[in-house]
C-alpha cells in the first residue's frame, strides 16, 4: 500500500475533505481505499471512503534518528 498509515490527519485533494484515517480496504481489481473520518458541526462524525492516491498527509510522520 502507499503511505497514508491509520492515525494519519489526511487531505482529499479532490474534494478538499480533510480528517483521520481510520479504516483501510484493500480490492483485487481497484485502488486501495481509505476511511476518512472527521467531527461535524453538529457533532455527528463525517466519514468517506476516498481512493488512497488522492490522499495526502497534512503533518509528516517524524523520523527517529
Amino acid at each position: 500500500m502507499g503511505n497514508i498509515e491509520l492515525g494519519d490527519s489526511v487531505l482529499d485533494a479532490v474534494t478538499g475533505f480533510s480528517g483521520i484515517a481510520t479504516a483501510t480496504a484493500v480490492y483485487l481489481y481497484a485502488d486501495p481505499m481509505i476511511l476518512v473520518e472527521a467531527p461535524a458541526k453538529d457533532g455527528k462524525l463525517n466519514s468517506e471512503w476516498i481512493s488512497e492516491r488522492r490522499l495526502s498527509r497534512l503533518v509528516p510522520k517524524e523520523t527517529s534518528d
